[in-house]
């Protein structure tokens, strides 16, 4: 699922139940606070020389990296995908200092959406930023802890929508465990390619394309219909690269692990302490 798609339908979600308000106003705030995420997304591709066009929530920011080659390092996908947050938060406290002088209202609202959009962008489930921060330094080191982590994670949204009483915060919960219910299969063929000695020497050769197709078809025969075999390689394409993917050095991991808990933290002491107690 697409990453713009997933905030979309979270949105929406919110706007449902009256988190947010449904106007005008708000959602050309809204907006500017997206726009701002991509450029921080974008400015980390120029600086680093290289592209990861799946970061973005506004589809047409790809043609800015369009000729930049792949990222493969797994250190620097990561920072990219936390540098969308990272300009969120300081365009935020931008936003609120200037507050104290000029548009107070429209400022403080700009910050409310920015940290509403960011704080969701940073929930530890792929394709949104916090999901592919932590399978590039911790979580996708084991397929099957990867998706047992998204499990964990609808678990602690149902609790906690129990707990504040907040339904829509289990329906953001129920929505990815939906989402997630294809990914077991293919979670297990990857960790089992991963035990199989034949792959590791990460060269993708004719009889592993063939053994992998065999093992799609064998979890959804759907895949060897006419209907389906357009889906067929870019299946296989996800599971080859869950297979063989390499991760940031343990140090470097570590480092960019604790940026996100203290980003998280910034935003959820931003939103609670300085914006709502404005």
């Amino acid at each position: 699922m697409r990453k713009g798609l997933l905030v979309v339908i979270g949105f929406a979600l919110f706007a449902a139940v009256n988190l947010i308000p449904v106007s005008l106003d708000f959602f050309s705030l809204l907006a500017m606070a997206v726009l701002v995420h991509d450029l921080g997304h974008l400015s980390a591709m120029k600086r680093f020389g290289r592209k990861d066009p799946e970061v973005f929530i506004l589809r047409f920011f790809t043609k800015w990296v369009a000729k930049l080659p792949e990222v493969r390092d797994p250190g620097v996908r990561a920072v990219m995908a936390l540098s969308g947050p990272l300009a969120g938060l300081m365009v935020v406290y931008t936003a609120l200092l200037l507050s104290n002088w000029v548009a107070y209202g429209t400022l403080l609202a700009f910050a409310w959406a920015s940290c509403l959009l960011n704080v969701y962008d940073l929930l530890p489930v792929r394709p949104l930023d916090g999901g592919r921060l932590l399978h590039c330094t911790l979580l996708g080191r084991h397929p099957k802890l990867d998706l047992y982590g998204k499990y964990l994670v609808v678990a602690g949204l149902i609790y906690a929508s129990m707990i504040g009483g907040y339904w829509f915060v289990a329906l953001v919960g129920v929505f990815i465990f939906l989402s997630t219910l294809f990914s077991h299969g293919t979670a297990k063929i990857a960790y089992g390619l991963r035990q199989d000695p034949s792959f590791a020497d990460r060269e993708l050769t004719e009889a592993k394309v063939a053994r992998i197709r065999q093992e799609l078809i064998a979890l959804n025969a759907a895949y060897d219909t006419d209907r389906m075999q357009k889906d067929l390689p870019a299946a296989m394409a996800r599971i080859w690269e869950s297979a063989n993917r390499r991760y940031a050095p343990p140090r470097m991991s570590a480092g960019v692990l604790a940026a996100y808990v203290v980003l998280i933290g910034l935003y959820v002491f931003t939103y609670y302490a300085v914006i709502l107690g404005a």
